[in-house]
């Protein structure tokens, strides 16, 4: 997850940025400060009258020691390591790249230090280029340590590889913490899914329950049917006995019966149309009852399959709990 907008302040807290460099310079007597692309982001260390009060307090010397910065932190830049100049007052600095995943983004600069004991010549000639006063700019430069230019060498690259190595593991905590947000992002959208899950297999449950209610409802009538249908055919039995009856006694009587033996036989048509229409609506009935029946089953055995698909919610979510409780305590 590389970031090409990578700022200093992203990767390291500059309360222990300013530490690390006032530690630095007291241990060594050099003057540090550190920058990003975009200026100072801490305060300056150890730095001295000299370039300070004098040398930085006019308008050229400001502009000639702005350049040698801008010059060293070019270097420093291009190379990826260390970069030890003189600057146009004759002292000894040095600019210290921080570099995050292949991307520079900033510097420590310092030094303010003289690797042989001061030409006063020299140093006048510089002071009068600048419009200071001569003999004040030389008391100045005679507090300037003196280092070997390998200490100030093996300084830098000490700095170098701590702060880097410091920057290195900030940017990765910060780059930890960058997908610990999203993935505490995505926990959430995923807790609110499971809980749209919950609602539609509880609904879904209930509509479940509610059609086994109504099948349940449908099968008693179903039996209320066959029952009437049972009755209407045993009363169409007895018709049909009564009318057989009927025509017995009907022949009896010769001509005067006729008229009731045409009757009887209406009556017995009646009785076996009701006959074959109670069997039809049994037939009917009984294929109702069988697709009911499956319905019911089927019903019963999406509740069960719901409430496994619940059950499966649950541990489903108790695992993102588990998981968010091991990014709370990182």
């Amino acid at each position: 997850m590389e970031n090409q907008n990578l700022k200093l302040t992203d990767v390291i807290d500059i309360n222990y940025l300013q530490s690390l460099q006032d530690a630095f310079s007291d241990a060594t007597g050099m003057a540090s400060i550190s920058i990003d692309l975009n200026g100072n982001v801490t305060r300056p260390s150890n730095f001295h009258e000299f370039c300070m009060d004098l040398t930085r307090n006019c308008s050229e010397g400001l502009r000639r020691c702005l350049d040698c910065d801008k010059h060293g932190g070019e270097e420093s830049q291009a190379t990826g390591r260390p970069a030890v100049y003189s600057c146009h007052a004759g002292l000894t600095d040095f600019a210290v790249p921080i570099v995050v995943d292949g991307q520079h983004i900033g510097s420590i600069i310092g030094g303010q230090v003289l690797t042989r004991e001061p030409d006063e010549e020299y140093f006048k000639r510089v002071a009068i280029e600048l419009g200071i006063n001569p003999d004040e700019y030389v008391e100045a430069v005679k507090k300037i340590p003196v280092l070997s230019e390998k200490q100030v060498r093996s300084a830098a690259n000490l700095l170098w590889l701590i702060a880097n190595r410091v920057c290195e593991q900030a940017n990765s905590n910060f780059r930890l913490e960058e997908s610990n947000k999203i993935i505490e992002a995505n926990i959430k959208s995923i807790k609110e899914t499971l809980n749209n899950f919950y609602d539609d297999s509880k609904l879904l449950n209930e509509s479940q329950n509610e059609l086994i209610s109504e099948i349940d409802k449908i099968t008693k009538l179903l039996k209320e049917i066959n029952n009437v249908a049972k009755l209407v055919s045993s009363l169409a039995d007895e018709t049909q006995m009564i009318s057989f009856n009927a025509s017995i006694e009907a022949a009896r009587a010769g001509e005067q019966g006729k008229s009731f033996t045409i009757i009887a036989g209406e009556i017995r048509n009646l009785s076996e149309q009701s006959k074959e229409t109670v069997a039809n609506i049994q037939n009917f009935t009984a294929n109702i009852g069988s697709s009911v029946h499956k319905t019911s089953l089927c019903s019963k055995n999406c509740i069960a399959s719901i409430g496994k698909e619940i059950d499966g919610l649950k541990e489903i979510e108790t695992g993102i709990d588990k998981i968010k409780d091991c990014l709370m305590k990182k």
